[in-house]
């Protein structure tokens, strides 16, 4: 894959899983909320990152783009910057943790757009994000899925489809409430 991929929220947890692409050499274009983050980013890895100024930059820059913003309330914010630049051949693959339902709606409007998206939230934290130990529990999309698992293998030592889209976001908040009842 010599593609240029996207990476929109590259903060506690994005910054890690872009790292983690980058080490492997992939090209990132970036945007982050927080400019300064990506800025960041892109002067670790020369050459390998270009950051942008809106999320619907990166969607028009990228076939495949992946997004970890941190709340629900961020994805709400910054989804309709992205959506507007989703057409044939443009992939999302979200990466945080959301409820089933907003996953599904964003699956929705990225389809109605022409685009396809694969829900993949993690199971780790800001350490496993950076060593490439995440968990993906993904839905949705199988032939997306497919298609970005070595970049999954890159960021995460182990992932998983488990269906339709809310299935991931689903299995996130069962392991979330068995972590939970550990502590």
């Amino acid at each position: 894959m010599t593609q240029r991929i996207g990476f929109i929220g590259v903060g506690i947890m994005g910054e890690g899983m872009a790292s983690c692409l980058l080490k492997a050499k992939r090209s990132l274009v970036v945007w982050n909320r927080d400019a300064s983050k990506a800025q960041k980013l892109a002067e670790a890895y020369p050459g390998l990152v270009t950051v942008v100024k809106s999320p619907g930059d990166v969607i028009a820059k990228c076939a495949l783009t992946y997004s970890m913003l941190s709340t629900l309330e961020a994805s709400e914010a910054v989804f309709p910057q992205i959506i507007d630049s989703i057409r044939d051949g443009k992939s999302l693959v979200d990466c945080a943790t959301l409820t089933p339902e907003r996953m599904q709606l964003m699956n929705d409007d990225v389809i109605a757009n022409g685009g396809r998206f694969l829900e993949a939230p993690v199971s780790g934290s800001k350490v496993p994000a950076a060593q490439g130990a995440l968990i993906f529990l993904c839905g949705g999309d199988r032939d997306l899925y497919d298609q970005v698992k070595p970049d999954l293998s890159e960021m995460g030592k182990a992932d998983f489809h488990y269906g339709d889209v809310g299935s991931g976001s689903k299995m996130k908040l069962v392991l979330g409430n068995k972590e939970h009842l550990r502590a």
